[in-house]
């Protein structure tokens, strides 16, 4: 069981920025990069969606032909996806621009990761953009490790915490499949930067995450669903954003440094809440949280305005 779970990580550190670079790259080559956020949100609505009938019917599945039943069953559909990847064609831009060079130092792991780190760095409104993507966003990745403790704040039955993460996946997969229809929203209204964007959807976000934690009525979990809509929204934008920025230098070693950042970030934050909320309770520490959310996204925005503005 331990070295099933070891064996995912590995899996999870391969896939981590190359699904999105293979898609991209796949786009360039047929000229239809720019279409990438509505795709990577496509891609982002049925991963949710089905997050959410696995949550939502697992139950269900396991009275019916019993926990090893499942697990089989999930091995079948690992098989398949198998069979699925052995169809998709490998693109690789940084590879191919650098085939032709005499040395082999730009193939080197270390040399690319320093590469793709100056990247992140010397671009100050790419780490601007990758900051808000790990330190706001990416709270909202962190926050529903807590949904058992908002839902046994209510003193309701553990057993609706399927249902529970069921609804917030599916507000997900919205808020991923139709976050270019924001981008075209403030666009309409004279909003064109993505980064500006994605700053207000974050506002928002923690305005309603804000009242949810200040109200901590049952009634108000509908702003606490919203939350996570509109961050679903605000992480694809802010995806591409990243990717469009990149220039082939070793686009998914750059997504890795993302990664890295966000898992570090996500220790430190988990060990912070943690400790907080066994002290204050629950809804005031999402009330923090929110305040938390609020003042890095104007602090970021104002930040990247001073760097545009040079």
């Amino acid at each position: 069981f331990a070295l099933g779970f070891i064996l995912w990580g590995i899996s999870e550190s391969f896939c981590s920025g190359s699904e999105e670079s293979l898609l991209f790259d796949n786009l360039k080559t047929k000229n239809e990069e720019k279409v990438f956020g509505k795709v990577y949100g496509k891609g982002n609505f049925f991963s949710s969606i089905g997050v959410a009938l696995s949550c939502l019917t697992g139950g269900f599945l396991s009275s019916l032909i019993t926990y090893k039943g499942v697990l089989l069953l999930s091995v079948l559909f690992m098989i398949v996806s198998i069979l699925l990847v052995t169809k998709f064609r490998e693109v690789n831009y940084f590879k191919m621009k650098n085939d032709d060079k005499p040395d082999d130092d730009h193939l080197n792991p270390l040399g690319t990761l320093f590469e793709a780190t100056l990247v992140c760095v010397r671009t100050k409104q790419l780490l601007m953009v990758i900051l808000m993507l790990v330190l706001v966003i990416g709270t909202s990745g962190i926050l529903d490790e807590y949904d058992p403790i908002i839902v046994k704040s209510y003193n309701v039955n553990l057993g609706i915490i399927g249902i529970w993460i069921s609804i917030r996946y599916v507000l997900e997969a919205i808020g991923a499949k139709f976050a270019y229809l924001f981008r075209s929203m403030f666009s309409r209204i004279g909003i064109k930067s993505d980064f500006y964007t994605v700053c207000l959807v974050c506002l928002t976000s923690g305005i309603l995450l804000l009242v949810f934690g200040i109200g901590s009525s049952i009634v108000l979990i509908p702003l606490y669903g919203i939350f996570y809509l509109f961050m679903a929204s605000a992480g694809v934008i802010q995806e591409e954003y990243v990717q469009q920025t990149i220039d082939e230098q070793g686009r998914s070693t750059v997504h890795s440094i993302i990664s890295l950042l966000h898992n570090i970030y996500g220790i430190l934050f988990v060990c912070v809440v943690g400790l907080s909320i066994s002290k204050v309770g629950i809804h005031l520490g999402i009330t923090v949280i929110s305040i938390y959310i609020l003042i890095l996204t104007v602090f970021l925005y104002s930040i990247y305005r001073i760097y545009t503005r040079r």
